[in-house]
């Protein structure tokens, strides 16, 4: 369920393992390019990138979902900040 906050929309899991896949791939690509790393033979880079984005998918992604919803769990904010996005906006 999508939340909104201060006018930010706060998206699902889905959302937060792209970012997670986005930031992993990133770290691959820049570590297997631009660092001693690329000097190593094609196997070792396709598996740390393969790793980076596993890895990406964890701490970037689902980690931070998970700490997004313990901060809406226990957010100070009054229920109408925490309305969902859904029933917040519809005009009927």
């Amino acid at each position: 369920m999508e939340r909104v906050y201060f006018g930010i929309e706060i998206g699902g899991t889905k959302l937060q393992i792209a970012a997670g896949v986005g930031a992993g791939v990133a770290v691959g690509l820049l570590d297997t390019n631009f660092t001693s790393y690329a000097a190593l033979a094609f196997e070792f880079k396709l598996v740390y990138f393969f790793s980076a984005v596993v890895s990406g998918v964890v701490l970037a992604g689902l980690l931070s979902w998970l700490a997004v919803r313990a901060g809406i769990r226990r957010s100070p904010c009054p229920p109408s900040m925490t309305t969902p996005a859904s029933s917040r906006f519809v005009t009927r």
